[in-house]
């Protein structure tokens, strides 16, 4: 993919792409999308390659116009949650994130329904009516104490309603435990079931082995069939891979995704994986991937890859994006003893602990919150930066050293995959008889 900048605005060459020879231009502050002649395209090189001068001209015009859309001024309002129920698990995972086995380093069954309730309240009353809640279930293995997943949720659906909030309730799951009494928490609840899982049963047997030697792939196909008869009640069912050096097979994951059933599919890079050669190897099958789907389906297809659904949900709104994940700013996270964190990835380490129970430590969340194109220099000039958000703080921080000192292999692989994503949306959203600049 070649791109080239000129001022506000970036070209992206599309080959590929059936309706124009031409390119894709995109407006790095107001987030419009384009496809500019022949002519622009090659204004871009240097101005002693004599470039057409009324394609220059269009080209600085449109730069100059709209220079920046107004920035979101929402409050900082925690509208966001992970919750872990359990902190065991039945998998052991190559890649566990939790600690290796699921504990984060420290073990615990059940979370303390009495301690959460209340705590889940207290951020509920901070929000206006209308406004989303989200919440999503985590472990260890969350089912694993499937009564606590019915007790929160049968308090956060009441809760809502009463206080006129939508709730966005999920759960993540291996999918090894859905048993029929299971699957009707789940549907009379309405949550949406998210399935870790690595591909087909050759991949996932291997990077996800169950504690008793069994097939972890058997027993979601087992689950996936428990959920079929109340599937319609079930708002979303996602399937989400973590994929590195050991298993880049994201094709086969793909087709995998497509045969159960999913509505959503989310190819995640090993947040341990360092190698810039692994990492460029996973975007261009991501982008394989995303090919596939946009023949098959065109952008309905396309949409269900998670990361090419949030970057064309950016692109319609217009409205760029100043903080990567909302981490310490709009999202939290709470462990099972109830402890507070800005990230999943943070759980278990006391350092970077932000709160308990109801009592935030403003001086520790201080450091997360605000504008993090402004916090991370390297973000200033970077012509993704309203679409990406700074980027991830945990991996920054994990190959840095400094959550605002970014991480090379992460942005050229967000730019690499944001490109795309723009390419495709032209495709997608612009009229065959649009004129080019």
């Amino acid at each position: 993919m070649d791109t080239r900048q000129f001022e506000n605005i970036i070209a992206i060459k599309k080959p590929w792409a059936p309706k124009s020879p031409g390119a894709v231009a995109f407006h790095l502050n107001n987030l419009e999308v384009a496809e500019i002649s022949e002519e622009a395209w090659l204004s871009f090189q240097s101005l002693s390659a004599k470039p057409d001068q009324e394609a220059l001209a269009e080209l600085k015009a449109w730069s100059q116009d709209s220079a920046q859309l107004s920035l979101s001024q929402k409050p900082s309002r925690f509208r966001s949650l992970t919750l872990n129920v359990t902190q065991i698990c039945n998998l052991a995972c190559h890649y566990c994130a939790a600690g290796g086995d699921g504990t984060y380093g420290d073990p615990v069954k059940k979370i303390s329904i009495e301690k959460t309730l209340p705590q889940l309240r207290f951020f509920l009353e901070k929000l206006d009516s209308g406004e989303t809640f989200s919440v999503n279930l985590l472990g260890g293995e969350p089912l694993l104490y499937p009564e606590g997943v019915r007790l929160i949720a049968e308090y956060l659906r009441e809760e809502t309603q009463q206080r006129q909030l939508k709730l966005d309730l999920s759960i993540t799951t291996n999918g090894t435990l859905i048993k029929p009494e299971v699957a009707q928490v789940l549907s009379q609840n309405r949550i949406s079931v998210i399935i870790s899982m690595d591909g087909d049963k050759k991949q996932t047997d291997a990077q996800r082995p169950t504690k008793t030697g069994e097939s972890s792939f058997d027993l979601v196909q087992q689950s996936l069939e428990h959920l079929k008869s109340v599937r319609s009640q079930i708002p979303r069912l996602a399937f989400h891979g973590v994929f590195g050096k050991s298993n880049l097979d994201l094709q086969t994951a793909y087709e995998t995704f497509t045969q159960l059933g999913a509505d959503q599919f989310d190819f995640t890079f090993d947040h341990d994986e360092p190698s810039q050669e692994v990492s460029e190897a996973f975007t261009k099958a991501l982008l394989q991937v995303a090919a596939t789907a946009y023949f098959r389906g065109g952008e309905k297809a396309l949409r269900q890859i998670g990361f090419f659904d949030t970057i064309f949900s950016r692109l319609d709104e217009r409205a760029p994006v100043r903080h990567y994940c909302g981490s310490g700013q709009t999202y939290l996270m709470i462990d099972a003893k109830n402890q507070v964190f800005t990230c999943p990835w943070d759980v278990g380490k006391p350092e970077l602990q932000v709160g308990s129970g109801t009592d935030l430590s403003q001086s520790r969340l201080t450091p997360y919150q605000g504008d993090l194109i402004e916090k991370n220099n390297d973000c200033r000039s970077c012509w993704v930066k309203n679409l990406c958000g700074g980027g991830c703080m945990y991996l920054h921080k994990n190959r840095t050293g400094n959550k605002n000192s970014v991480d090379s292999v992460f942005c050229d692989r967000q730019r690499s995959l944001i490109s795309m994503a723009i390419s495709y949306y032209y495709q997608c959203r612009v009229p065959a008889e649009s004129e080019s600049l």
